[in-house]
């Protein structure tokens, strides 16, 4: 099932590339595309920067088989999972090795510190995976290939009213001042989406690392909620799922859900939990399919990440058919419409906003074989003006 999200993107302004003083060119006359890559290989991060990896290598092979003549050059550079780490790699890749874009740097936090650096040596930079809203606001060289908090947090809060029928939630709300932004500026978005349907909220605090949630749910339980919005890490989210599951309280979540490891770790208690991602391999579509089989028949469940990856690799190098040097490039960004990667189509518009389908994946526990299991329970479309 699907249906149609709103979303209603701000009128296009006008754009003057500087000229780019440090890259040269993307495509040399052996026909090959040089990308630069910032991407945790060590460090917090280190298993979801190289399943990003991971999924640019495939589609780079891929490229190579249908394409003869036409190569993918990446050049990765790891930034050991921390904003000062992203700040060397993209310097080192300006600076000593010329490329004329770079991917990177999976989280927003360490994303973040590239903005002022795009600014001055005017090399963009293209986020698979950091999804928060300031990342491409102000600056016409940051791109991304996910979608924003907003866009999911809107979505997912319109679910949740029309789909789902719930009309009182409560909400996890992180404590830690020097943390957890992704975990609030989710929250509020699905907070204001589901205010705007009519629906009824509460919050609750919690702190990163914490272990026992039998306070919060049983207060949430006692306010009476339909369900929790759970926007928490798979650290964090174990041990409230469990406890809430204990009680009878229903939990759904977001995109910080995706990774393969959490159902198993859920197990039972994950039963008749959902969330939203941007990436399902159940999706209908031919090119998921065959990224499904070929990563399947080599041992590879591939996840969001790789997902990502592959998607933010093609969209470059269909850009860099015609598009050389970093000015072109960043322009030929914007002409990017309903681009057919395995995660759906993408979308790039000059707002620096990324347009996408929001899958709703319902996690289901399978009493004869005692294991949760996904299934793509919504496809939600974007509408785009």
């Amino acid at each position: 099932m699907k249906y149609k999200c709103l979303l209603i993107l701000s009128a296009a302004v006008s754009i003057v590339f500087a000229a780019v003083s440090c890259a040269t060119t993307g495509n040399d006359a052996s026909g090959e595309l040089r990308v630069g890559v910032i991407m945790p290989l060590t460090g917090a991060y280190a298993v979801y920067g190289k399943a990003v990896v991971q999924g640019m290598e495939l589609y780079q092979e891929k490229l190579e088989a249908e394409h003869s003549g036409k190569r993918l050059k990446l050049i990765v550079v790891d930034n050991a999972s921390t904003p000062e780490g992203s700040v060397a790699a993209y310097e080192r890749l300006v600076k000593k090795e010329k490329v004329p874009v770079i991917v990177g740097a999976y989280t927003s936090a360490n994303t973040f510190p590239l903005k002022p650096l795009v600014k001055r040596y005017q090399v963009p930079v293209v986020t698979p995976t950091a999804t928060h809203d300031e990342i491409t606001v102000r600056n016409p060289l940051m791109f991304r290939t996910c979608f924003d908090d907003s866009f999911q947090g809107n979505a997912l809060g319109q679910y949740a009213w029309e789909k789902a029928g719930f009309r009182k939630i409560g909400v996890m709300w992180c404590l830690n001042v020097n943390d957890g932004d992704y975990s609030r500026d989710l929250a509020r978005s699905v907070m204001d989406a589901f205010r705007n349907c009519g629906g009824k909220v509460m919050t609750v605090g919690y702190n990163i690392g914490q272990k026992n949630f039998s306070a919060q749910v049983k207060e949430l339980k006692e306010a009476g909620v339909d369900a929790v919005f759970a926007p928490l890490y798979p650290t964090d989210l174990v041990p409230f799922a469990i406890e809430a599951a204990k009680e009878g309280v229903k939990v759904f979540g977001c995109d910080s859900w995706s990774g393969d490891g959490l159902v198993k770790k859920l197990g039972e208690a994950g039963n008749d939990c959902f969330y939203s991602c941007m990436y399902s391999r159940q999706y209908q579509n031919d090119n998921t399919t065959w990224f499904v089989n070929t990563a399947q028949s080599r041992g590879i469940n591939p996840g969001l990440c790789m997902a990502q990856g592959f998607d933010t690799a093609g969209i470059l190098c269909s850009v860099m058919t015609s598009a050389s040097t970093s000015a072109e490039i960043a322009e030929a960004m914007f002409n990017v419409h309903e681009y057919p990667g395995v995660t759906g189509p993408t979308s790039i518009f000059k707002n620096g906003r990324c347009a996408k389908n929001v899958f709703i994946v319902r996690i289901v526990w399978d009493k004869f074989n005692k294991r949760a299991v996904k299934t793509l329970e919504y496809t939600i479309e974007p509408l785009m003006k």
